[in-house]
């Protein structure tokens, strides 16, 4: 070895020890000194305390990536709370908000209740004694009122006999109608409104003395007068089955005829209205309401209302008639008339049918159909019923001529021995 070499190995040896070094090799050549020198244990003293270190576990440092799920679950969670509670706090502000305007109109109807003047009704003395005496205000019964207060199931059983026995009457002198040559329909149905409703009707006042609140009785009686065309007593009659039971539509529809039959139009129309509004499916107040219209003129609005009445009713005559009245509005005859002739497939014994479709075969200049229907029409009524038809402008072109006068001259004197028979009696 160089003598450089070997100062520079003393000059190491003589350096003091430093932490993390590691020993220098001595050279080779001297091999016991190596040996000792690779295997000797140092002493306590050569390692000072203050550098002692011994090899302590670290912690392991948390997954970057696990503490950011958590912050992120965390912050929704607390949004997903105060979303929940401004929405409960949003639906309780939307319910107290929604509450005060019913609330204020009940207090307005108590209010006009209060105020109204009291009517005389049967229940009044009932009221009153709800209103109460007795212990902490509750009413007294004694025991003669608790045997009044028993519900009378016997009054209502009989009562409802009673107007089983009515419409059987009904029913039987509709038969008798049904029966009837077209000579006598007249007189049969004459005998029915005189006799068979008349009998009809009281039987239906004797049910209501027995059960004044049988309110379907009512309705029962109200459509007799209507049939027997007595519109006041229909009007009085049906106006009682409507406050007891005020969702029938076929029963308000009645009380509206009951108003249109007496030229009260406004209000029929609004009770057909009330009528469609609670059933749509009941089609009939459609039909009575294209009559509301054609009464006021309104025919646009009549045709729309029949149209539609139609589509569920197409073989009904009576609508068949108003739509021919429509079409002959409308200046088409033909039309008009084939509307007739369905109408009267389906009624065949309605005289008024005939003497439409006379007056619309004279409108087309068809002479023998309308005589023919004239006659027809005459049979199902009379020959002053048939005059006055004959004298109406649609047959002027008729009566001018040769068929027409004879047919007139004939007419006259059938109402002439109509009228005699009249007086006779």
């Amino acid at each position: 070895m160089s003598d450089n070499t070997a100062e520079l190995d003393e000059e190491v040896r003589q350096l003091p020890d430093r932490d993390n070094t590691m020993p220098v090799r001595p050279r080779a050549d001297d091999e016991a000194e190596a040996e000792s020198y690779l295997y000797r244990k140092p002493e306590a003293e050569e390692l000072p305390s203050a550098k002692r270190t011994f090899a302590t576990p670290k912690k392991p440092k948390a997954n970057k990536q696990s503490n950011m799920g958590h912050k992120y679950f965390m912050a929704n969670l607390r949004t997903l709370f105060l979303v929940v509670l401004g929405m409960g706090i949003m639906l309780g502000i939307a319910w107290v908000v929604s509450e005060q305007p019913w609330k204020w109109k009940v207090n307005q109807q108590r209010k006009l209740v209060e105020k109204a003047p009291l009517l005389e009704n049967p229940l009044d003395a009932d009221i009153e004694r709800l209103n109460g005496s007795g212990e902490a205000g509750v009413p007294t019964l004694d025991e003669e009122d608790v045997n009044k207060r028993i519900v009378n199931t016997d009054a209502i059983r009989k009562a409802l006999f009673i107007s089983r026995q009515a419409q059987e009457k009904l029913q039987q002198g509709n038969s008798r109608v049904l029966e009837s040559d077209t000579q006598n329909i007249k007189d049969a149905k004459r005998q029915v409104r005189e006799s068979n409703y008349q009998e009809a009707i009281g039987l239906y006042k004797d049910a209501l003395k027995l059960a004044p609140y049988l309110f379907k009785v009512w309705a029962e009686l109200g459509t007799v007068y209507l049939d027997i065309k007595d519109y006041p007593r229909a009007q009085i009659s049906l106006e009682r089955a409507v406050e007891g039971d005020p969702t029938q539509p076929s029963v308000l529809s009645k009380l509206g005829l009951a108003h249109l039959y007496q030229n009260n139009t406004e209000k029929a129309l609004d009770l057909f209205e009330t009528a469609q509004e609670i059933d749509p499916t009941y089609a009939k107040t459609l039909y009575y309401i294209s009559l509301c219209h054609i009464q006021n003129a309104d025919l646009g609005k009549a045709r729309s209302a029949l149209g539609e009445y139609l589509k569920f009713a197409p073989d009904d005559a009576k609508a068949l008639k108003e739509w021919a009245y429509l079409q002959a509005q409308d200046k088409n005859f033909a039309g008009a008339l084939d509307s007739i002739k369905k109408a009267l497939s389906d009624a065949p014994d309605d005289g008024s049918l005939y003497f439409e479709a006379a007056a619309l075969s004279a409108l087309l200049g068809r002479v023998d159909d309308s005589l023919r229907y004239l006659e027809r029409g005459e049979a199902f009524t009379d020959p002053s019923r048939a005059f006055r038809v004959y004298a109406q402008p649609a047959f002027n072109k008729i009566r001018g001529s040769e068929l027409g006068r004879i047919f007139e001259k004939d007419l006259v004197d059938r109402t002439r021995r109509l009228l005699k028979e009249k007086r006779a009696q």
